[in-house]
């Protein structure tokens, strides 16, 4: 919920179960949540305009987050999707660096790709991500008026 800064979960009928979150930027608190992603396990990613990623049990415990202002690895500049792929490394996509992070379930950095400009590989801030069964990485990238794909 970007504006009220707070994470809500319903049953597939649409029947409230429960929320957490609140306006801020303290450990469970969010600054204009963007996305989120579900693990394997069932735990919930959120990107955080704080320039951080937290993670959270399904039921909305805060359990660990990872990031901080700046321009290097492990660093973002409002990280804005998020992605997880079977093998439980996370995706984040930052629109205002023209980039993509990989992560562990546990926030250690693995790699990352990215950069401006109109070429493969390279973004016009890029804005949502997917990624299929087969592992193919689904980048939107409007700026460029296109979908990436990787492997």
């Amino acid at each position: 919920d970007f504006q009220n800064h707070r994470i809500q979960k319903f049953t597939a009928e649409g029947v409230f179960l429960t929320r957490w979150g609140a306006h801020g930027n303290h450990d469970g608190q969010f600054l204009f949540p963007n996305d989120l992603a579900i693990d394997s396990s069932g735990n919930v990613y959120v990107t955080d305009g704080v320039a951080r990623i937290q993670k959270f049990t399904n039921d909305g415990k805060f359990l660990h987050s990872w990031g901080n202002v700046g321009a290097g690895d492990g660093e973002f500049d409002r990280p804005f999707a998020i992605a997880i792929d079977a093998n439980d490394e996370i995706y984040v996509v930052e629109p205002l660096r023209n980039r993509v992070q990989k992560f562990t379930i546990d926030g250690k950095f693995l790699t990352g790709w990215g950069s401006s400009g109109t070429g493969d590989g390279e973004f016009d801030r890029p804005f949502g991500i997917a990624i299929d069964a087969t592992g193919a990485i689904f980048l939107a990238d409007p700026g460029n008026q296109r979908i990436q794909v990787f492997r």
